[in-house]
């Protein structure tokens, strides 16, 4: 999804889970629309049947009571910080490429500085295979998550 059409799904969460998507042709792979045109581009699956089954089962395990969301600002725009903030979350995170103090869920990851927004946070970023997203200790962010509730 683009950030923008993340916050728009994560606002009305409940009623885009429940939204049924309908298939949308527009590459070469499977994309779903759902509640208020949102887009999810299932990048990774052959067919629209084989990636709208999986949402479906992906959605069933989803425990409301111990979630948490988190985007990467790509783009490095301020808006998305500012609506991202707002989401009624208990538990969510926002990565970027430069210190937000003022953002409570911003998450500065070094080495995205030269950058309008942050890159690929998986990718590794040394010879000893350490990713760029292992410089923020989202394990322990997520064993912590039921004391901040």
């Amino acid at each position: 999804m683009s950030n923008e059409d993340y916050i728009k799904a994560l606002k009305n969460f409940d009623v885009f889970l429940s939204t049924p998507l309908k298939e949308y042709k527009e590459k070469n792979y499977p994309i779903g629309i759902g509640y208020s045109n949102v887009k999810i581009h299932f990048v990774h699956y052959t067919s629209f049947e084989e990636a709208n089954n999986k949402w479906k089962e992906r959605i069933g395990r989803i425990d409301k009571q111990n979630l948490c969301i988190w985007l990467t600002n790509w783009g490095g725009g301020i808006d998305v910080l500012e609506s991202f903030e707002k989401l009624p979350f208990q538990n969510k995170l926002v990565f970027v490429n430069r210190p937000f103090p003022e953002y409570k869920s911003a998450v500065y990851l070094r080495g995205f500085e030269k950058c309008e927004g942050v890159g690929q946070i998986y990718r590794t970023k040394n010879f000893w295979g350490k990713r760029f997203i292992d410089d923020f200790n989202y394990i322990e962010y997520f064993n912590n998550m039921k004391e901040r509730n």
